[in-house]
């Protein structure tokens, strides 16, 4: 054993030990994951979040939390699409083992799969009452939210549904009581809103607090998934307020040397579907929105109408954990808040999820651990990944690694947690994919050719068998770049063919990143691909080898 890994090994041994209380008494969790969050947080430095009413943050509550915990700032997520993250993260797996890569499949249709213990259920074993609301397990993978296993009672699929309802910020609705930019009042589901995933949540925890949930003397492991900022934008009039005028990105253009593999948008869905207003967009073929850009107004209100999304969800956040200090059980209790992938908002002419870029797959990740974190207030460096969140929940409630699956995989972050932006660096990058997919007629031209192909043909990957995927992109991040491949995929194997180079690589420098926030410095840097530029060869060769390590034997 190197020996870094063993001074890893006695920092964690000793972090472990002293992970009760006093008295031996295993901690509560409470994990909230938030659908489609990027990091846009006056926690993480994001400027439009910073400009409130004399200059207060938008985002209190999330911010707060991140001051009384501790906040990875570099946290990425394993893919950028709700239903394959959750897949990876809830069953411990990189994707490679889940094969879950959409929405055809779950972990439990990977070999070996139905003998997984997933992370509630591993808290279930251990004598823990799993329960919560809203969009934990995206719906249907795995089948019927893994009721039978991971939860101690029947999850409320009601709350994990999604509101897909027509959204027009200028028709307020009048629902819940108050004026909303929000779902025009037609046909939308009050099921659906967040406001309800608070109250199922808040009533677990009353529960909790009262003595009667469960047997009345069990630890908890509350999860609550919070839908928005997920399309549709609506929000309480009051939060749309917040942005009078928000700023389209500059420029509104692709990157420079980026390949077409690379770009993604939602845009190439059918019109209005889930949005009201594309402007002019909606009138470009899909091969030219790669290189036309969205009209400046148009994509500035589609960022209001996020920002306004992601401070209605801090309000919801700041609801939830008000209801967990009126337990009396806060000082017990693990609280964990991550975005289940990340979102761009027009950088790069790029617009949603479904991509390999930082703003795809970078995520917010916060805990607050009482008496196991080094300081409140921290702000960590070191790389973090979803999939760390299945070891690291059951060092910090104080069961560790006992009984933990040896197919498990990612590491604890308890160690960083406890030991400080001092503490060692955990792993030397974090690695992320998400595949591509073409019409059949050319699938030989995609898998064998660089761009251009016949873009129109082009389809998003979320519903096509896993076998007939024509690309996977595959990426690594270290403390300063972020390298990308794009390789003929193995539909057979289900596996790159990484005997035939790649059909189009990226390469974008982190290293100017230096307060890891959502501002134009971060998303800037990877408007230009440097892959090619002869001053970069010995990082490309570095980073190469990092991508084989981390990709063609697993």
């Amino acid at each position: 054993m190197a020996v870094m890994e063993v001074m890893r090994w006695l920092f964690a041994s000793f972090f472990f030990a002293s992970a009760c209380d006093a008295s031996g008494a295993l901690k509560n969790v409470l994990m909230i994951i938030v659908d489609d969050l990027r990091p846009e947080l006056g926690a993480y430095g994001a400027p439009a979040m910073l400009q409130g009413p004399g200059g207060a943050s938008t985002t209190p509550h999330i911010d707060a939390l991140a001051q009384s915990g501790v906040l990875f700032e570099r946290a990425f997520v394993q893919q950028s699409i709700c239903g394959p993250t959750r897949n990876s993260f809830l069953s411990g797996r990189y994707p490679a083992k889940t094969q879950a890569w959409n929405f055809d499949n779950s972990f439990r249709d990977a070999p070996g799969g139905q003998g997984w213990t997933a992370l509630p259920e591993f808290f279930r074993q251990r004598g823990y009452f799993t329960t919560g609301g809203g969009k934990i397990y995206h719906p249907n993978l795995p089948p019927h939210n893994d009721n039978a296993r991971s939860w101690s009672e029947p999850w409320d699929a009601a709350g994990a549904k999604l509101c897909n309802c027509p959204v027009d910020p200028a028709v307020p609705a009048k629902l819940h009581g108050e004026m909303w930019a929000s779902c025009e009042g037609l046909g939308y589901d009050p099921a659906c809103m967040d406001d309800d995933i608070v109250d199922v949540v808040s009533q677990k925890l009353r529960m909790a607090g009262n003595g009667t949930l469960g047997n009345g003397s069990q630890p908890f492991f509350i999860a609550a998934g919070l839908h928005k900022p997920h399309m549709p934008f609506y929000a309480p009039k009051r939060f749309y307020d917040l942005y009078p005028a928000p700023a389209a990105p500059d420029p509104l253009l692709p990157p420079a040397g980026s390949p077409y593999e690379a770009w993604h948008s939602c845009l190439g869905h059918a019109p209005g579907a889930q949005f009201s207003d594309w402007g002019n967009f909606t009138d470009i073929p899909n091969g030219m929105r790669w290189q036309t850009p969205m009209d400046g107004a148009s994509a500035a209100r589609l960022r209001r109408g996020y920002f306004a999304a992601v401070s209605y969800t801090d309000a919801n956040v700041g609801a939830i954990l008000g209801e967990l200090e009126k337990t009396g059980k806060a000082n017990e209790t693990v609280v964990m808040l991550m975005g289940d992938h990340g979102w761009n908002l027009g950088e790069g002419n790029l617009w949603c999820k479904m991509s390999n870029t930082e703003n795809g797959v970078r995520v917010p990740l916060i805990f607050r651990a009482p008496g196991q974190q080094q300081a409140p207030g921290l702000k960590l460096p070191q790389l973090a990944e979803a999939v760390d969140l299945y070891r690291t929940l059951a060092d910090l409630a104080g069961l560790g690694s006992a009984g933990v699956e040896d197919s498990v995989d990612g590491v604890s972050l308890a160690p960083a947690i406890a030991g400080g932006a001092a503490a060692p660096a955990l792993r030397q990058y974090a690695k992320s994919v998400y595949p591509r997919c073409y019409g059949d007629a050319l699938n030989a031209t995609a898998n064998t050719s660089h761009f251009p192909f016949a873009p129109l043909d082009r389809v998003d990957c979320q519903d096509v068998p896993r076998e007939l995927f024509s690309l996977m992109g595959y990426s690594v991040r270290t403390a300063d770049w972020r390298y990308t491949e794009w390789r003929k995929w193995n539909g057979e194997r289900l596996i790159a063919e990484w005997g035939l180079p790649p059909n189009a690589t990226e390469l974008y420098y982190h290293g100017s990143d230096t307060t890891h926030s959502t501002g134009p410095a971060q998303w800037k840097s990877e408007l230009t691909n440097v892959v090619d530029d002869p001053a970069n060869a010995a990082v490309l060769k570095q980073m190469q080898a990092h991508m084989l390590e981390a990709f063609e034997q697993h």
